[in-house]
């Protein structure tokens, strides 16, 4: 029972508009959408431990092991106008059960 690692997927909403608070420097972050109407979903897989005592490195095992993005990152094949082929492009991963 000590020993689980609990794994949950969960989907998320991407939003349109989007408020940033930046530090003095930093560039706004570009996005594109296809339209306003269009909403992306992207799910995440997040894997969380008991936390526990380690006593060969003699420390504390804070119990999170990961959260991560079921997304691939491949090269684009055709070019269009705003970028040219061969530009790495984030995608939609698939997930096989």
């Amino acid at each position: 029972m000590f020993k689980t690692i609990h794994v949950d997927e969960k989907l998320f909403y991407t939003e349109v508009r989007r408020r940033y608070y930046l530090l003095p420097g930093k560039a706004v972050p570009h996005r594109h959408v296809r339209s306003k109407r269009y909403i992306t979903k992207v799910m995440m897989l997040a894997a969380v431990a008991r936390p526990r005592w380690d006593p060969e490195s003699g420390t504390y095992f804070d119990g999170k092991l990961s959260i991560s993005p079921f997304v691939e990152r491949k090269p684009a094949v055709p070019s269009s106008q705003r970028r040219p082929a061969e530009t790495t492009v984030t995608t939609k991963g698939h997930v096989n059960k």
